[in-house]
């Protein structure tokens, strides 16, 4: 049986050659019918389009036709950026879903991998010229919510990396930024295979259920590690997984699952973490209200050390619209040792925080608006490309 999904027929080009049928739907009752009304081939002005769009409530294609028509609508010129992410999203979370049902085939769960390819390299070219973390931030306001907190999570996670990782390194490679990308949305992937009803719960996790969240890096790596030899060869798949295993390693060298320390932990593992934290903090949910950048940012000041290395903080801390001051803020509460950022939760897991903690900063900044005095951490400077071990 074939499989369709709607589209919005303003993102069809005119005067262009369709690589793809389209479809209307003529289902009655519980019989299902689709009906061909545009074949391959055809070239349609905007007077034909706009004909159709008056003519029929939804247009359809094949499922098998999706990338195509990604690839053409994210060069409509009607195209604004929240749209283009919104279309990106909407192709994203269909993939997740397929991922999830796919854990006892490989192949398929290959294929579905390696479209998010094409999908993070759309996504690169309309995130790469955000100038701040607020600029990605206001564009996730304008995104619809799903019902799978994994899926939103992970696409706003990608969307931090690739921004940030260009702030770091602006004149890198674009296959750099997808990497990134890439690396930020399959993060999480095995969560799609731990029961929804410990990965989806807004309440607190008991010991034995949070033992449970924390095997899903390893089970992300056994996974992709069965993948990778049928995955497309102009991605490193190798950092992709690296990331996915280490995403929860502290700095400090107390996170999970192997309680690596700084050097040790991949450079884009550690962005992946502060998109991570970052995105839970500031997007509203039902359960929990959005703070604000310079909020979300003290919060994390409190970690930095400890879950965060304090020279990408630094830098992270730099990419907001607006400067922190965290020697005067009013910090008294950190982030609970159990605080999970891609797991839903009703109330945020605070507790009170010394400031004798903080990181001590020097009067003379290095690197504009923020700087710290590391005295027991290492100086060693930022790689721009670490390998994988």
């Amino acid at each position: 049986m074939e499989n369709y999904f709607s589209i919005n027929a303003d993102y069809l080009p005119e005067d262009y050659s369709l690589e793809f049928p389209i479809f209307i739907n003529s289902s009655v009752s519980k019989v299902t019918h689709f009906v061909k009304v545009v074949a391959p081939g055809t070239s349609l002005s905007r007077d034909q389009i706009s004909s159709f769009v008056k003519k029929y409530s939804q247009l359809y294609l094949l499922e098998e036709d999706r990338h195509k028509f990604l690839d053409l609508a994210m060069k409509s010129k009607k195209l604004t950026t929240a749209q283009g992410v919104g279309l990106i999203q909407q192709n994203v979370g269909q993939h997740f879903s397929s991922m999830s049902n796919s854990e006892n085939d490989p192949k398929l769960l290959a294929q579905l991998v390696d479209d998010c390819g094409q999908m993070v390299t759309h996504l690169v070219d309309v995130v790469e010229t955000s100038k701040s973390l607020d600029d990605i931030k206001n564009l996730i306001t304008q995104l619809s919510f799903h019902d799978h907190y994994t899926f939103d999570h992970s696409l706003n996670v990608s969307m931090y990396s690739i921004a940030f990782y260009k702030h770091l390194y602006p004149f890198i490679d674009k296959r750099e930024l997808v990497l990134t990308g890439l690396s930020g949305l399959l993060h999480d992937l095995g969560k799609l295979f731990v029961s929804t009803a410990v990965i989806n719960k807004p309440g607190d996790l008991s010991s034995e259920e949070f033992k449970i969240i924390q095997t899903h890096p390893t089970k992300g790596k056994e996974i992709f590690t069965k993948l990778i030899p049928m995955l497309g060869k102009e991605v490193d798949w190798n950092t992709v997984m690296e990331v996915m295993y280490q995403h929860h390693e502290n700095y400090d060298g107390k996170g999970y699952p192997l309680g690596l320390k700084n050097e040790k932990i991949n450079e884009r593992a550690k962005i992946c973490m502060l998109a991570d934290i970052f995105d839970a903090l500031t997007t509203k949910r039902s359960y929990n209200e959005a703070m604000t950048t310079e909020k979300a940012l003290e919060i994390m000041y409190t970690l930095v050390g400890k879950k965060i290395d304090p020279q990408l903080f630094q830098r992270y801390a730099n990419f907001a619209s607006k400067p922190v001051n965290f020697k005067n803020a009013n910090l008294s509460q950190t982030l609970d040792g159990n605080f999970d950022p891609s797991t839903p939760f009703n109330v945020l897991g605070l507790k009170p925080w010394d400031a004798k903690d903080a990181p001590i900063l020097e009067k003379k900044s290095v690197l504009g608006k923020v700087h710290f005095r590391e005295e027991e951490h290492s100086r060693s400077p930022i790689n721009s490309r670490k390998k994988s071990a």
